[in-house]
Formats: C-alpha cells, structure tokens, sequence
C-alpha cells in the first residue's frame, strides 16, 4: 500500500491556501450595545492552509493536510468565494540544512 500512497501524495497538487474565517461572538450572557459593536468592526480572521488537493470545482477546493500509505486525514472544503489567494507550492528542493531520514 505505500507504494500506492507514494504514487497519489506525489502526483495531487501542494498548495497554500489563505481564506477568510467567519466568527462569532457571544454566549448565554447578554453584552451591551458597544460591546457587540466593538466585536462587530473587528476585521475576518485569515487562516493559511497548506495540503494535498484533492478535488476542486468552480465552487469549493478540497485538500487534506495529512496522508497515510491508505488513509487521509481531516478533509477541509474551502468555498471559493472566501478564498483570497491559492499558491501551488514547488517538490524536490533541497535545503541546505535538509537531513536524509531514509
């Protein structure tokens, strides 16, 4: 099976993705007006991804940050619309300061 797996995870895309977040704000307890405000004017959390792609239409791009030799981590569908910037990322550069753990 890791071969199998090899053979996938090296031909899907790696890409970074920065989307925006929606949040909330607010519990059982009641806030005051300025409070809620406050809260409100924050600006969106931008989260950055990095993963696999493994699947991506005109409306949502779905990838997984982890794969086994058959199992995949958490899969994570990001809606296009509140992606704002996807770069895919190069294989096969060396680092100078790169350890060989085979």
């Amino acid at each position: 099976m890791k071969e199998f797996s090899d053979l996938i995870t090296s031909l899907l895309e790696i890409r970074e993705i920065i989307w925006v977040d929606a949040h909330s704000q607010g519990g059982p307890e009641w806030v005051t007006v300025e409070e809620a405000y406050s809260y409100a004017t924050e600006p969106l959390p931008q989260i950055k991804n990095v993963g696999y792609i493994l699947f991506e239409n005109e409306e949502y791009v779905a990838f997984t940050d982890t794969v086994g030799e058959d199992t995949t981590g958490t899969v994570h569908s990001i809606p296009r619309e509140i992606i704002i910037e996807m770069s895919t990322l190069r294989r096969g550069q060396n680092h100078d300061d790169e350890v060989d753990r085979q």
